[in-house]
């Protein structure tokens, strides 16, 4: 009925205009609604297929992005295509790439829960969830070629959208300045996305003040508006169930009565029925499904639109804009925002003069390996054409604190509830010097203080480095004459001092001369394997060289890591130890095609015997040892092998086979001491969730490497981040 009336009206109003046909600007506008947006496509693709001419577009948070694309050019059939290859969660993600991390980050990654800068030693909340560096690089490289061009109403269709200003409550329409900016500030959804800084305002996303901006495109100069809202409506108490609900109703409540009257003054309306998704459903799944509800939203409302092209008529196609000049100079180079880092060495990080040709997506890959230090909130650029066809360039930043705060939780099989404090200060007392310091308590007591000098750059690839340990934890060690676990308690101080080598981002070694002072007790009183020491001091040389090409530590797809390590006590120095030499090597690789993925890793130690056993005893867990007890196998030569298959089966859920066999492994020094040939095997489960994955794995093996003939079934799970 309500559609039988809009037509009425709308027929009736173009009846009383038909004489004008030839001044009838139709202007569109399109809403906001998180991810519910990916709709706008698929309307899109009706009004090209019957060739509607679109005048003027004016749109809110996501509906911004789609109109602003629609408005340089793309067709709704483009746009389908661009946004099915994008990695829409990876846009709302501050993390670049982890393989465009340097080595030092990168085995950072993955590993806290939260992370805080520092105010002294007063924790500095974000403004926002994310950022949005990811965002803006993503929008950038959608926008190539227009980045010339400052002011909006020179689009082949002209384009306007809304933000809020934080600081006085006012709408604020953007048509001019970086399209990038402008529409990266038009969908800052409150607590998500951080403000953007304008000027003097700090802007938020427009759906808090005006989600359909009818009004705004009537301004523009248009006679026609058809308009696409995609919000959500009004809910009820009955409806607000959960923490998506109540975002949702909080930044659209404010603004239900603007829209109401927007709608009122639309000449069309089209609202494509999105039931059972979400404005946070930003799931590259959810985007085809989304496009598709838009399209038959659009071809219902088919007659209304030709109704709309039959008076306005077919028009010729928009003229292309006129200003871009290809390969500028660059006339003028400016940094703003930096604060604690200099303009010296910001101006070397870019690595751009005047002179220069200025080439975006050059520009925009130097940008992303410079955010990869770790210094910036966001960093990104503008352009300014001058009258002489050159370009005034403006690199903006929003520096991160110098210190920060991380901290992360995990449950593991091994130590149970096992916390993590990390702190890090950067260039405080010398540039480029960091100083870290990284704590486990709970289940497991551990720290690592480090001094170390890398370039601020990371790309020299030597760094000296100074470091002290702490460690205590519990061992239960697999007695050698029957099933019985030995407990034991281990304790060690050191210091270490040595150097390091990075090559590129993903791989490097170090060589270290540390001393301990190590404490190895049995628990039992009944020590009839005599291993148990008092205080020693032992003072030795410590070599590792570690690779690291997985595209991410929680659920790796893609990807290899190397580490081999070797300690030798063999060394003019008065130990209170046995010397020994030792040296183990691992290696895992990852390789995925479609939902599968497959991983293939190996481990290798040799040593003498005279090598500590806390030093030779493997703990893999179900990554290395399916199907064995945490503390059973230790020796100086031993191989293993470990395959796992993992398939996603949803986009949280993975359902895991896995599968290790120990070669052999000797753990004294006669032959019949060695096993060969024992296997283990497993079939678990991972839900991914925001304290890191949460892994359940029930195996069958051996219930002791002393009788390898009797299986016993095992359970174990971990969940949390990997620290």
């Amino acid at each position: 009925m309500v559609r039988i009336f809009l037509s009425i009206i709308l027929s009736f109003s173009f009846l009383l205009a038909v004489d004008e046909s030839d001044h009838l600007k139709v202007g569109l506008v399109l809403s906001g609604g998180g991810a519910k947006g990916f709709t706008h496509a698929g309307v899109l693709k009706v009004l090209d297929s019957l060739n509607i001419h679109v005048d003027y577009i004016a749109a809110t948070s996501f509906g911004a992005i789609v109109g602003s694309l629609y408005a340089i050019g793309k067709t709704g059939h483009e746009l389908e295509k661009m946004g099915a290859v994008t990695n829409w969660e990876g846009v709302l993600s501050d993390l670049p790439p982890r393989n465009r991390l340097p080595y030092f980050r990168k085995k950072e990654s993955g590993k806290y829960q939260l992370k805080f800068g520092l105010d002294g030693v007063k924790p500095v909340t974000p403004t926002g969830f994310v950022q949005g560096q990811t965002a803006l690089m993503e929008l950038s490289q959608w926008y190539h070629g227009f980045e010339q061009v400052n002011d909006f109403t020179q689009f082949p269709i002209p384009f306007k959208c809304v933000a809020m200003d934080l600081i006085t409550g006012n709408q604020v329409v953007i048509d001019s300045g970086s399209l990038t900016r402008a529409v990266r500030a038009s969908l800052s959804i409150p607590t998500i996305f951080a403000p953007v800084e304008w000027g003097d305002s700090l802007l938020i996303d427009g759906g808090v003040i005006n989600n359909l901006p009818v009004d705004i495109v009537k301004e523009m100069g248009a006679d026609i508006v058809i308009a696409v809202n995609v919000s959500s409506q009004n809910k009820k108490s009955s409806q607000i169930k959960n923490i998506i609900n109540v975002l949702e109703q909080s930044i659209s409540v404010h603004e239900y009565k603007l829209e109401y009257e927007n709608e009122a003054i639309a000449d069309l309306v089209i609202r494509p029925d999105l039931t059972g998704f979400y404005s946070s459903d930003f799931a590259n799944d959810k985007f085809l499904p989304m496009v598709a509800r838009g399209y038959a939203a659009g071809v219902l409302a088919a007659e209304e639109l030709k109704k709309i092209r039959d008076i306005v008529g077919v028009q010729s196609s928009h003229n292309k804009i006129l200003t871009i000049v290809n390969n500028p100079k660059i006339s003028f180079i400016d940094i703003k925002g930096h604060d604690k880092l200099s303009f010296k060495f910001l101006y070397r990080l870019i690595g751009y003069e005047p002179g220069d040709i200025f080439n975006s997506q050059e520009l925009e890959s130097r940008i992303n390996d410079i955010y990869s230090l770790g210094y910036f909130n966001t960093i990104f650029y503008e352009i300014e054409l001058n009258d002489d066809k050159t370009v005034n360039l403006s690199i903006l930043i929003s520096e991160k604190p110098m210190r920060e705060f991380n901290t992360g939780l995990r449950w593991d099989n091994r130590f149970g509830f096992v916390g993590a404090i990390n702190i890090r200060i950067n260039s405080t007392l010398i540039p480029g010097l960091v100083i870290e310091e990284h704590a486990q308590f709970a289940g497991l007591r551990k720290n690592v203080l480090q001094i170390y000098y890398p370039s601020r750059t990371l790309d020299f690839p030597l760094y000296p480095f100074i470091r002290s340990y702490y460690d205590k934890y519990d061992i239960f060690l697999q007695s050698n004459l029957n099933v019985k676990e030995l407990p034991y308690s281990f304790e060690s101080n050191g210091f270490g001092i040595g150097l390091g080598l990075l090559l590129k981002n993903y791989w490097t070694t170090e060589v270290e001369i540390r001393a301990d002072d190590i404490k190895f007790e049995e628990n039992y009183h009944d020590d009839i394997e005599d291993l148990a020491f008092p205080w020693q001091k032992n003072i030795y040389s410590k070599y590792s060289l570690h690779l690291d090409t997985i595209d991410d530590v929680l659920l790796p797809t893609k990807g290899i890591i190397v580490s081999i390590k070797h300690e030798n006590s063999q060394m003019n120095a008065r130990n209170e130890s046995d010397e020994y030499s030792w040296y183990s090597i691992f290696v895992e690789n990852y390789s995925t095609w479609n939902d599968h993925t497959l991983s293939i890793s190996s481990f290798y130690q040799d040593g003498s015997e005279s090598t500590p056993l806390f030093r030779r005893t493997i703990y893999g867990g179900n990554n290395l040892l399916t199907g064995f007890k945490e503390n059973q196998l230790n020796g100086f030569n031993t191989a293993i092998a470990h395959i796992e298959y993992r398939y996603k089966y949803k986009k949280d859920i993975f359902f895991r086979l896995l599968a290790s066999n120990i070669f052999f492994n000797k753990f004294t020094d006669d032959d019949i001491s060695i096993h060969k040939n024992i296997w283990g095997y497993g079939l678990g489960a991972t839900l991914t969730s925001p304290i890191g994955p949460l892994e359940f794995v029930w195996s069958i093996g051996p219930e002791a490497l002393s009788n390898p003939g009797k299986n016993i079934f095992l359970y174990s799970f971990n969940a949390g981040y990997k620290f």
